[in-house]
């Protein structure tokens, strides 16, 4: 059984988390976004998946259970992550984050 955790741009998000849906999988909603989710739910029901709301970072365990998952490997969440920027262009990384149409943005230096 899989857990999936989805951010803040489920345009971006959502798609990727269906494509890795496992049978039984749970899907935890930690983001938060000012927009509808685009989801197809026949693809949780034929995959009796699990949809889950929570506050990861505010006290209800959700995010420590995510970053366990991400430390053990059973969850791999590079595929959110939809645009890089190195440190010298981090004011452009920052308005394009503020678009809100990617799921992660990265600035690396």
């Amino acid at each position: 059984m899989s857990t999936s955790p989805v951010g803040g741009a489920p345009g971006r998000t959502i798609p990727e988390m269906e494509a890795s849906l496992a049978i039984g999988g749970k899907v935890v909603i930690i983001g938060r976004a000012a927009e509808r989710a685009p989801m197809y739910l026949e693809h949780f029901q034929t995959h009796a998946a699990q949809l889950y709301g929570a506050q990861g970072h505010s006290g209800y365990g959700t995010f420590q259970n995510v970053i366990r998952l991400m430390a053990s490997r059973r969850i791999d969440l590079r595929p959110i992550i939809t645009s890089r920027f190195p440190l010298s262009e981090g004011v452009e990384a920052i308005a394009r984050a503020s678009l809100r149409q990617d799921g992660k943005v990265m600035v690396k230096s």
